[in-house]
């Protein structure tokens, strides 16, 4: 499927023309904070990235394992503007 593959953790407009981005990023939970604490401070993380994706890699396919991966994967399509091809994530039951 594809020839190459170079993986960046970098600046965003490394992710020029990228095929395929794997978002990652997002706060861990920490004592004395609500998981609802968390959800914010991800979504926050998650709308720059998304921004930055859109900015620089539009038509991207964006895979989404930052929990909660299926709300966050709305904000990510949300906040893209509705540039992506797709965003898949991966919701364990």
């Amino acid at each position: 499927m594809f020839k190459y593959c170079n993986i960046y953790a970098d600046k965003p407009e490394d992710t020029k023309d990228s095929d395929f981005i794997i978002i990652t990023a997002g706060r861990t939970e920490r004592p004395g904070k609500t998981r609802l604490v968390l959800f914010v401070d991800n979504v926050r993380i998650i709308k720059e990235i998304s921004e930055d994706i859109a900015r620089y890699s539009k038509d991207s396919l964006v895979i989404n394992i930052t929990n909660p991966v299926d709300v966050l994967a709305y904000f990510i399509w949300k906040f893209s503007g509705s540039y992506f091809q797709s965003v898949w994530h991966r919701h364990n039951t």
